[in-house]
């Protein structure tokens, strides 16, 4: 174990949520990369892989066969559903990958809703012309855009936030279709459907 007094020593790539760090601290030595705006260096990412005993990456994290090769963590630990590790690597190693794979699947659908009403709305737009000094007035047509009530929200691939997302249409009063040949749990549980006219008409 590479910690003080035989303490499993842990290598946090980017600060997280303090109540989770609180936990860790009371079983291991644990380390963060303190920086809030931007990745772990590449250099150091390699360094600590190559004296921890646990990696706790992000998604953003590249943890290929270089990582792996210098790593002696037994244990790498992804808030993902470990898109960014080479697992082939970590197995010839010897070398766990846990990962979390619908984390902010529910925070990625509250996003997506927020996008697409930004867009059909001219949020940002009229966001932009109002801090340049234009105010066309309270009832002007200028950046009125487009309704979304009473639409039909189409998806393709049903994934673990595209069934959040789903599931919150029925407060904007929009319909839905949805193709999905994934196999996504969601599907089993709740009765998606698609017609091509439907498809068609979102």
């Amino acid at each position: 174990m590479g910690g003080r007094r035989g303490r499993v020593r842990v290598f946090v790539t980017q600060p997280v949520p303090g109540a989770a760090l609180d936990r860790l601290r009371n079983a291991a030595e644990v380390a963060v990369y303190e920086d809030w705006e931007r990745p772990v260096p590449r250099e150091v990412l390699l360094e600590e892989a190559g004296r921890s005993d646990v990696l706790w990456c992000l998604l953003h994290d590249r943890i290929d066969g270089e990582v792996i090769e210098r790593s002696r963590c037994r244990l790498i630990a992804v808030t993902t559903s470990g898109v960014n590790v080479d697992v082939a690597a970590a197995t010839r190693r010897g070398i766990v990958v846990a990962t979390v794979p619908y984390l902010v699947a529910e925070a990625t659908a509250d996003l997506q809703w927020a996008l697409l009403l930004a867009v059909a709305r001219r949020v940002v737009e009229a966001d932009r012309a109002l801090r340049t000094g234009m105010f066309p007035g309270a009832q002007s047509q200028r950046f009125v855009g487009g309704e979304v009530h009473g639409k039909t929200l189409g998806t393709i691939g049903l994934g673990a936030s595209d069934g959040r997302r789903c599931t919150g249409r029925g407060a904007l009063g929009c319909g839905w279709c949805t193709r999905s040949g994934n196999g996504f749990p969601w599907r089993r549980r709740r009765r998606w459907g698609c017609s091509t006219g439907r498809c068609r008409s979102s």
